[in-house]
């Protein structure tokens, strides 16, 4: 009786573990996974591992995970080894680095292994890579923020910016007669002076530190400075746009002079662009 039922405790257990290396294998298969030491040395690493980083595994095997690391976030990397020493899985993002210096990124959980007495023995890291879901938001993130045409920021983007900074001043800057513009030469090409106008702005307010430039809508642009005394503030307004309609543009072999008319607000910021 002792002896059938041990063994059919050892088929049960044979089954198990039959079972439990197929999970192992499926996990393997679809993850980046490695191991590390409790120093965080790496001990081991799957074949999906050497493909996505690109190192072989002579070059990983007994060197720190931080030979991955793409990103300098101490305050998630101090977050996450309190974490895992806590004897707790960690879940998250990370911006990882290929052997040729490329980024790649993961979600990543980290989990500690115990012993029978409940010592943490080592770590593993299941990684799933999600490069192209991040680049597609972050271009997304781009898209909402930028204007289509002179691919400065856009209106959104300046009520975001404005919602952040500290004590900002704005000057608001509409193209005089700028209709005449698309009548005589085409919108397509109202669309190229608009490109020009952008560029040159963002050229001149590379003179001036916290001084940010936005296509607010039409002809109309948006010079914000955040910390800025007003009196200066007034006086850089027309510094640069003196600079910028000094040199006309070449619309049809024809030299375009263009100017502005602007006005500007010192209101509170919850009220600035509305006020202006």
């Amino acid at each position: 009786m002792f002896d059938k039922k041990l063994k059919d405790r050892v088929k049960y257990l044979e089954t198990e573990n039959y079972i439990l290396k197929q999970y192992y294998k499926a996990a393997e298969e679809t993850n980046i996974v490695s191991k590390g030491d409790l120093k965080g040395n790496i001990t081991y690493v799957n074949d999906k591992f050497l493909e996505v980083s690109q190192y072989s595994k002579d070059e990983v095997i007994g060197k720190p995970h931080s030979l991955l690391k793409g990103e300098n976030n101490k305050e998630k990397f101090t977050e996450l080894w309190s974490t895992i020493k806590s004897k707790k899985p960690w879940k998250g993002f990370i911006q990882n680095r290929k052997k040729d210096g490329t980024s790649y990124f993961v979600d990543n959980i980290i989990s500690p292994i115990f012993n029978q007495n409940g010592d943490i023995l080592e770590y593993i890291s299941f990684r799933h890579e999600i490069t192209d879901l991040v680049l597609k938001t972050e271009k997304i993130e781009k898209t909402l923020r930028e204007d289509i045409v002179t691919k400065i920021g856009n209106r959104y983007k300046l009520l975001e910016d404005i919602s952040k900074f500290e004590s900002p001043f704005i000057s608001l800057l509409d193209i005089i007669d700028f209709s005449s513009i698309n009548d005589l030469y085409s919108n397509k090409k109202g669309d190229k002076l608009l490109e020009i106008i952008a560029k040159r702005l963002e050229e001149e307010l590379k003179n001036y530190s916290n001084y940010f430039v936005y296509r607010v809508h039409s002809d109309e642009f948006a010079i914000v400075s955040n910390l800025e005394i007003k009196e200066e503030f007034l006086q850089n307004v027309k510094d640069i746009i003196k600079k910028v309609v000094s040199t006309p543009i070449k619309l049809k072999d024809k030299d375009i002079f263009v100017d502005f008319n602007h006005i500007f607000s010192f209101e509170d910021k919850n009220n600035l662009l509305e006020t202006a």
